[in-house]
């Protein structure tokens, strides 16, 4: 297998590239109404790059990201990698300890830092230098020189996994990581110059890099936003020309939600992906006009191991194949492949090297735990059918043990959010009387002015669902929270515990068993 030209890999030589070739052809445009051409772009690259070197970044030093998506999160980022340098992207909500464990981690001597987040830093005590967006744009337009050129297996950026059950680690990413994290979700499918992709998620997560650099290489335009803006999905996509797009998690059921709306179908995407997929992906493209819905599994250290093959209809659940050049396993705690049809955790490797991350920064043990016996682990509980689609069932770390059943989260929430009136659903464990194992507890978000009681729910679910993933405990709650890249934080859920609004089905006089629902005479006084 051969490795790909520096010039289609390498963020700074492919930005150049594009603008030799189309110096004038528009690029990217911003939410602040701000357009940069392709010769712009390199321009501004120049600009920050320069600027980053008289503050005293050198080639391989790491300089932390610390701003919202936007003209300057890209100046830093492109000019970082200009240099040479890794650029390190810390999420806009760090703050406190989780701020300082970034940092000291990294060990980032220079921090380029918004000006609505610079108290932050502050608080805590960072020492290392500051750049602020106005010097970003304050250097000169001439090409930096590079002490060495740059290498496909150079590592390009850290990012930080999220870090939702423990402190999170900072993943070295590499350039041709980045590059073939979303080759499948714009190369394979054939986006070009006549597209325009939309990037709404945050530009400090893996996700939305690795489609702007895959974007730039098929020379596809960006629209840039600050973030989704998903009660006028539509209409964005609509202003900025977008062709395609991304939905992550709760964003997809959001949308599903709304009241349908001529807006729908107003615009010109034609291709979305979608981790997950909805449950019926035909009335998803019907409804909003969506000729193609691509979809895969991926991870901030394995890239998209998974991918939907583009010639078959999509089936539910299914996160696709392996994609060419990868071997996936499915193994017991042992490293020991389970059979078809039984959950084990995914291991990846890949047949080039340098397309996954090169391990954590400054976590050895973390490394050698996560890449034992030569491959990656996930953490990630997958089951494959007999047809080799492979299907999430749940996060190791993310799973419930009731009635001597390891519970799976994924499908509790699946029959939970297939009840009318429900718009997202979190499931949660939640320590039982007894202090042996765990119940189950559903947190949900009711669609707007959906009126919902959970005796008819319980009913329902017993009907839909084994007795032993039938909650125990019910809550509604205006929103989800999440994480910049849309992932609920269950932990936050879990630490919030049972309250006053809590429904409690025993309580409520309510058990379940094998042979169904059952209603006692007389419910339980204990809260």
């Amino acid at each position: 297998m051969e490795t790909p030209p520096t010039d289609e890999v390498v963020l700074r030589y492919v930005l150049e590239r594009n603008a030799a070739e189309h110096p004038d052809q528009p690029f990217v445009t911003f939410e602040s109404g701000v357009t940069w051409t392709r010769g712009q772009a390199v321009e501004e690259m120049y600009r920050a790059a320069n600027a980053l070197r008289a503050a005293g970044v050198s080639q391989d030093d790491k300089v932390a990201i610390f701003m919202p998506n936007g003209e300057d999160f890209i100046r830093a980022w492109w000019g970082t990698c200009c240099l040479g340098a890794v650029a390190v992207s810390l999420n806009t909500a760090y703050r406190g300890e989780t701020l300082r464990h970034a940092l000291h981690t990294v060990q980032s001597e220079v921090v380029i830092v918004d000006d609505s987040l610079s108290d932050r830093l502050d608080v805590i005590g960072a020492t290392a230098r500051r750049v602020t967006p106005h010097q970003l744009s304050s250097g000169s337009i001439v090409p930096p020189e590079l002490s060495r050129d740059l290498e496909v297996w150079d590592i390009h950026s850290i990012i930080f996994t999220s870090g939702t059950t423990g402190a999170a680690k900072a993943s070295l990413t590499t350039y041709l990581h980045v590059y073939m994290n979303s080759g499948w979700a714009i190369r394979d499918i054939g986006l070009d110059a006549t597209d325009t992709y939309l990037i709404d998620l945050p530009l400090f997560h893996q996700a939305a890099q690795a489609r702007v650099v895959s974007s730039i290489g098929t020379r596809t335009m960006l629209a840039i936003r600050n973030r989704p803006n998903l009660s006028h999905y539509w209409e964005v996509a609509k202003a900025t020309g977008a062709t395609t797009g991304m939905l992550l998690s709760s964003m997809t059921p959001y949308l599903l939600s709304q009241p349908e709306r001529p807006e729908d179908r107003d615009h010109a995407i034609h291709t979305i992906a979608m981790a997950p997929p909805p449950v019926d992906p035909d009335a998803f493209k019907a409804r909003f006009g969506i000729k193609r819905i691509i979809t895969g599994y991926g991870a901030t250290e394995s890239g998209s191991p998974l991918v939907y093959p583009l010639d078959e209809p999509l089936i539910a659940g299914s996160m696709g194949k392996p994609r060419s050049g990868v071997d996936v396993r499915l193994v017991d705690a042992h490293d020991i492949e389970v059979p078809v049809g039984q959950p084990g955790e995914l291991i990846v490797r890949t047949d080039h090297p340098w397309e996954m991350s090169a391990g954590y920064f400054n976590n050895p043990e973390a490394t050698a735990t996560a890449w034992r016996n030569g491959w990656f682990h996930s953490g990630d509980m997958i089951w494959k059918d007999e047809r080799g689609h492979y299907f999430f069932h749940d996060r190791l770390k993310d799973a419930v043990r009731r009635r001597g059943e390891n519970v799976s989260s994924f499908e509790v929430e699946r029959d939970v959010a297939s009840y009318p009136g429900v718009a997202q659903v979190a499931c949660v464990a939640f320590p039982s009387d007894e202090g042996v194992e765990e119940e189950i507890k559903v947190w949900i978000v009711p669609e707007q002015g959906a009126a919902i009681e959970f005796g008819p729910m319980l009913e329902f679910l017993v009907d839909h669902m084994p007795h032993f993933m039938v909650p125990r405990y019910f809550e509604l709650i205006e929103e989800l929270p999440t994480t910049a890249s849309m992932r609920v934080k269950k932990h936050e859920l879990r630490d919030r515990g049972n309250g006053p609004s809590t429904w409690d089905r025993e309580n409520n006089g309510f058990s379940v068993t094998r042979k169904g629902l059952h209603r006692r005479t007389e419910a339980k006084t204990k809260s």
